[in-house]
């Protein structure tokens, strides 16, 4: 039984934990992530990611309560296979790129944003490129940049409008909508695939939530276009542009008015029950990624 000194990442309290030897022996590459439950250390629960050395990597707050929701095998792409280690070497990655970094640049490809990673040396840095391209295959197109910290002194004004990372830091956040306390979709699946310790499960479960995401995001863009663009609230022989119309456009709960119908959309043609809070992100994905505003849609 080993002893691992470790750190609140909300509070700052610090104590240790003890990981059992065959927990130790799992431990061979990559890090592990070890849930620390509330009165462990202090009152908070959060996740540890250690590496085989026992030095912790990172810390991370996850919201257990949030339930990714589950999709038929069959609406996946068929090629979810690793590419070999000189194409993406994982273990690298999992060691290199902290959760909370993974976990905004995933938020910058959600919400169609310019990311740039800032590296010491630039030997990952065609994994790290490699890494993001495969991961999107066949969903989002993404704008991420990798680069040294001399390369990007050398060249700042290109970068004023993106967000800048570097290890655990944020350098600059010109985004509004990356606080990373309000990331709790993208923070669960970052989790995920940190705390799968076989390389090719972890990979296919990133590539696949990605994929999730747009795939429902976007089919309810289609959803609306078969509509003809318009949301229509069904009310009893209401003319259009009635004053009626009027004063349902202003009271109308719209953001429940979407959850009802998507809710229904989605598990008719997927078979799937969402959380809320997934459909909240599923619509800023399309608010930010695909530019519709679905409440202007809504006409009652």
């Amino acid at each position: 039984m080993a002893k691992v000194k470790i750190r609140c990442p909300t509070c700052n309290q610090e104590g240790k934990i003890e990981i059992k030897e065959e927990t130790l022996d799992k431990i061979t590459r990559g890090v592990i992530a070890i849930n620390v439950a509330p009165s462990i250390v202090c009152e908070h629960s959060f996740i540890a990611y250690i590496d085989k050395n026992l030095a912790v990597r990172d810390y991370f707050t996850a919201d257990f309560q949030i339930e990714l929701p589950e999709m038929s095998s069959k609406a996946f792409p068929g090629d979810t296979t690793l590419p070999s280690k000189e194409v993406i070497n994982l273990d690298l990655i999992k060691l290199n790129l902290p959760a909370s970094l993974l976990t905004y640049v995933l938020r910058a490809i959600f919400m169609r944003k310019k990311a740039l990673i800032l590296l010491e040396e630039t030997f990952l840095k065609t994994h790290i490129e490699n890494f993001f391209l495969y991961i999107t295959k066949d969903s989002f197109e993404t704008d991420i940049e990798i680069l040294t910290k001399q390369e990007y002194k050398k060249n700042k004004k290109a970068y004023k409008d993106a967000l800048i990372l570097q290890e655990t830091k944020v350098v600059k956040n010109p985004y509004k909508n990356l606080n990373l306390n309000k990331l709790k979709i993208e923070k669960q699946i970052i989790n995920q695939f940190l705390s799968e310790i076989d390389l090719n499960l972890s990979y296919i479960h990133l590539k696949n939530e990605i994929y999730k995401a747009y795939k429902l995001a976007n089919e309810i863009v289609d959803y609306v276009n078969e509509k003809g663009g318009e949301l229509k609230v069904q009310t009893e022989d209401k003319p259009s542009g009635s004053l009626l119309s009027n004063i349902l456009d202003e009271v109308l709960d719209k953001r429940k008015y979407l959850h009802k119908i998507f809710t229904k959309v989605l598990n008719k043609r997927f078979d799937i029950k969402i959380q809320t809070n997934y459909l909240d992100f599923l619509f800023e994905i399309i608010n930010q990624y695909f530019d519709i505003d679905l409440k202007k849609r809504v006409k009652a």
